[in-house]
């Protein structure tokens, strides 16, 4: 088959857009770590007032760590059967964990209601604030790599391994929407903070920009980004919703412009495979983390290599920022969860 002819001219746009590449600048920290996974933590999300954290385990585990104490609270399904829609039951995983096999995602609802897991088992799991079980959502056909709420609380969408993004009504858990316009497994979520938009990312590198509004069936999305050779893994948003950045195994970063879903350009730098992105609260700061404990932070306008954090010798499978910008905090491949002073 011939590549389409938006594939071919979003192949050179890309390969024309100019390159970051920055001197190393390392940053000696010490990061606090918090300990209390028995393995790798793959997952991490804060709720809007920062007061907690919630991280999830390569063994089905998820944790509600109170700030800025560090006291761990294990989040566990009930070991009755939990509600999967009307009418149906789901038998819950063994006790003291959430899921059945890896946590894949972690994301918190807006105005404090609650959060959501997903993972291996092929379950969406609604958790309330204080982490007790409220739904738990049959709806894939395997490993749950994605969960994301709309700004305005009222939408989940989940997405996986089976290519497909499902949109849930947050008040009735119901089925919405199922699009299909991948052709891998979708890694990657976000809402643009107008929601108006949600942005899809499968591991062949491939962004859909989707109309959340969506409902039933949809194959088409309203756009298309291709950039990365290999596989992609990360996928953000800045907080004015004009700039998408994604990362992947090509160990580079490349920012979009959201509007035109065109590149503006490609930071290279990293050094290594590159499994998460995010934005700092202000927009102003980029931060990207991966393989071999590498965390990099960027210059969001410039392009600039800010600094180099150190202080994690293992993978570190996702990044976020604290909603106050001060911490940046990464789940690591050693079981640890790490957080680095963001600012200085």
């Amino acid at each position: 088959m011939f590549p389409s002819l938006l594939a071919v001219l979003a192949a050179v746009a890309t390969a024309a857009v100019p390159a970051t590449q920055a001197a190393p600048a390392t940053r000696s920290s010490s990061p606090r770590r918090l300990e209390g996974h028995a393995a790798a933590v793959t997952a991490l999300a804060f709720p809007p007032d920062g007061r907690t954290l919630v991280t999830g385990s390569d063994v089905g585990e998820v944790i509600r760590w109170d700030l800025p104490a560090g006291t761990p609270h294990v989040v566990a399904a009930e070991s009755r059967a939990a509600a999967r829609g009307p009418g149906a039951t789901l038998p819950a995983p063994k006790p003291a964990t959430a899921h059945e096999g890896k946590v894949y995602a972690v994301a918190f609802a807006p105005a404090g209601g609650g959060f959501a897991t997903g993972g291996m088992d092929g379950i969406v799991r609604v958790w309330d604030p204080a982490g007790r079980l409220r739904q738990a959502i049959d709806g894939h056909d395997d490993r749950v790599y994605a969960v994301a709420f709309s700004p305005d609380g009222t939408t989940l969408a989940s997405a996986g391994k089976d290519a497909t993004i499902r949109l849930w009504d947050a008040r009735t858990w119901r089925g919405r929407a199922t699009l299909r316009g991948h052709e891998d497994g979708v890694r990657a979520l976000a809402f643009t903070p107008d929601g108006r938009r949600l942005l899809s990312l499968s591991r062949d590198g491939v962004v859909n920009a989707w109309p959340a509004d969506a409902t039933g069936e949809a194959t088409r999305p309203a756009g298309t980004l291709r950039g990365h050779t290999d596989r992609a893994y990360g996928l953000t948003v800045s907080p004015d919703g004009k700039t998408i950045a994604t990362a992947g195994k090509d160990e580079v970063v490349i920012l979009w412009d959201a509007g035109t879903l065109m590149p503006i350009r490609k930071l290279r730098g990293h050094g290594g495979r590159i499994g998460s992105v995010a934005f700092s609260p202000d927009g102003k700061t980029l931060a990207s983390a991966g393989h071999g404990g590498r965390v990099v932070l960027w210059d969001a306008a410039t392009g600039a290599r800010r600094a180099s954090l150190s202080g994690c010798e293992g993978t570190v499978n996702e990044v976020q920022f604290s909603p106050d910008g001060r911490t940046l905090v990464g789940a690591a491949e050693d079981g640890r969860v790490y957080l680095w002073a963001a600012g200085g």
